[in-house]
């Protein structure tokens, strides 16, 4: 009884401290949501500690993969969720160290076991700030795709450090856009307006985001993105 006891509070712990720390996942499931219900959605999310740019990249990440087609590969995917669920052929995730659901164990400035112009899709989200070569694994990418087979781009901006002491660099959309000016350009999202960046850094702070952080929140919701501000900027890039 006592093991039982300790695994619940263990699991009750671990969906709480992201809560009070600000660094929640979300869920995937809230990018179904309607115009209407999606401001209020995010709204609680902010609440419940998902960032701003987390919350975005739940809404394009599902919707990007159900319009694509063939084989797909994210980079820096660990978790089965899309592996799982994805019928349009083979979604396999890539990572530089070995996990459970790590299915090619390589350096994505360099995959040997993906062909030239084999793959449908690459999801990249949140990984190029971490490598010294980020333009080497957009260059790969390209390689790898097939002739209309998409990219999705996703870096930080205005964003803390995280993943210490590998987290190396930021980039505005001037250097992403002509990192990638080989792809024609489907959709570029700067995730907040300038507002919402006080509302990210205030949520790190469970007292801070309910006392200012909402009214910050729902400000944001209400206003224009803007790319000087955001804490995220993401592309939806095609090969030609």
């Amino acid at each position: 009884m006592s093991g039982t006891v300790i695994n619940l509070i263990n699991r009750v712990a671990g969906y709480i401290k992201p809560v009070f720390r600000g660094n929640h996942t979300g869920w995937y499931a809230s990018a179904s949501l309607g115009k209407h219900i999606d401001p209020l959605a995010r709204f609680f999310e902010y609440l419940l500690g998902v960032s701003i740019p987390r919350q975005k990249i739940n809404r394009i990440k599902p919707q990007v993969i159900s319009d694509l087609r063939g084989d797909i590969i994210e980079i820096g995917g660990f978790d089965n969720h899309f592996r799982s669920r994805y019928n349009s052929g083979e979604f396999r995730n890539l990572d530089v160290a070995p996990g459970k659901y790590v299915d090619i164990v390589a350096n994505a400035e360099c995959i040997p076991e993906v062909k030239s112009n084999s793959l449908g899709g690459i999801i990249c989200i949140s990984v190029i700030e971490h490598t010294t070569s980020p333009h080497k694994i957009i260059e790969e990418a390209h390689r790898c795709l097939k002739p209309g087979g998409v990219l999705l781009l996703s870096s930080p901006w205005i964003f803390e450090t995280h993943m210490e002491p590998n987290d190396f660099l930021r980039f505005s959309k001037h250097q992403l856009e002509n990192w990638c000016d080989q792809f024609e350009t489907i959709e570029v999202d700067y995730t907040n307006s300038y507002v919402g960046v006080i509302a990210h850094f205030l949520q790190r702070n469970v007292v801070l985001r309910f006392i200012l952080g909402s009214f910050f929140c729902l400000a944001d919701l209400t206003m224009p993105n803007n790319s000087k501000w955001a804490t995220q900027i993401t592309l939806i890039l095609k090969k030609r």
